[in-house]
């Protein structure tokens, strides 16, 4: 997306919630409830591509989507798990035992393949990617219309991702992987729809009048735990967020919040990828430092850590990795070619 284009608020809130996701795997205090922020990701990734999706009419347009998905993807997701496993090879190096699952090949390659969604022990490979996972298949299925109109489509999935998401909480629990892969699958594709629906409501007059409870009710949700149903009573208020959001026709021109949303916006996707594949090493350093599990100095090493190193990589595969792929695709894929 050209800078005259970007759409800053969602830049910012993007990387801040990358980081949130990293309080949340650290233990921050008060952090127990951040998970939700990977439904903010869904929800604000639909209506980013709402335009996109929206414009697909035939199964060409869908195969050239689908693939510049796979080309946004999977440059990063296969660096990361090679970074994961890599890592923990060097701790057999150095005699530590590897009964871990980045060391089972046929799980290893399930991950780099985004196969979370079926393989449940996939996602100890490296935890971050069952969201990409069901990210992706969300994609794939709301980018089809099966024969009805788009709008019809949306729905049609919101209503049935929330019919899975509340039968995931009666389901019998055979295994607790199962479980989550089950749930995690529902509460995307509602997440998801919710985010292209937005794209269907009216643009509000007065956006404030819903950003400010919806924000109220963020931090309700982010302080306050309602057990397993906290994503789906968050997904409303992000939603609301988001669509309060979307509906301001003003953008600052402030030259800090300008680069900061931006600079947030390009690291947010390898923010959150990358501090999965390092976060055991850095806890690890904590441990060697003499830092003591539980302390404030333990949680605050790595959260500083983590999120300064995670972002500088991202940084890094932003401008020499993802950037150069997506132009590579565009290039050889162009909107005028068959796929």
């Amino acid at each position: 997306m050209s800078s005259a284009n970007r759409i800053h608020w969602a830049d910012l809130t993007r990387g801040l919630a990358a980081l949130g996701v990293i309080a949340y795997h650290v233990d921050v205090p008060g952090s127990s409830q951040f998970y939700v922020f990977v439904d903010f990701f869904f929800i604000l990734s639909g209506f980013v591509l709402s335009r996109s999706i929206g414009n697909i009419n035939s199964g060409a347009e869908w195969r050239r989507f689908m693939l510049k998905r796979l080309f946004r993807f999977m440059p990063l997701v296969w660096m990361a798990v090679a970074v994961k496993v890599g890592l923990t090879f060097v701790g057999t190096l150095m005699g530590k035992p590897c009964g871990a699952h980045e060391c089972q090949p046929v799980l290893v390659i399930s991950a780099a393949l985004l196969l979370q969604v079926f393989i449940p022990a996939t996602f100890m490979v490296l935890g971050p990617l069952w969201s990409l996972s069901v990210e992706l298949y969300a994609n794939a299925i709301y980018a089809l219309k099966f024969g009805i109109t788009r709008r019809a489509m949306t729905i049609t999935g919101v209503g049935i991702g929330l019919a899975l998401t509340i039968a995931s909480y009666f389901v019998p629990r055979y295994g607790e992987e199962m479980f989550d892969n089950f749930h995690g699958f529902a509460r995307g594709m509602l997440a998801f729809g919710l985010g292209l629906a937005i794209r269907y409501l009216p643009a509000i007059k007065n956006a404030w009048a819903v950003i400010v409870p919806a924000s109220i009710g963020v931090a309700v949700v982010l302080t306050i735990n309602f057990s397993d149903f906290q994503p789906l009573i968050a997904s409303v208020f992000f939603t609301a967020l988001i669509w309060g959001f979307g509906s301001l026709k003003y953008e600052s021109t402030n030259q800090l919040y300008v680069r900061t949303a931006t600079m947030l916006g390009n690291a947010s996707f390898g923010i959150y990828v990358w501090h999965g594949a390092i976060r055991g090493t850095i806890m690890k350093f904590a441990s060697i430092a003499g830092l003591e599990a539980g302390t404030t100095s333990y949680w605050l090493f790595n959260l500083v850590v983590l999120a300064v190193v995670s972002t500088l990589i991202a940084l890094f595969t932003f401008h020499f990795v993802e950037q150069p792929v997506m132009r590579w695709f565009g290039n050889r894929f162009s909107a005028k070619a068959k796929v």
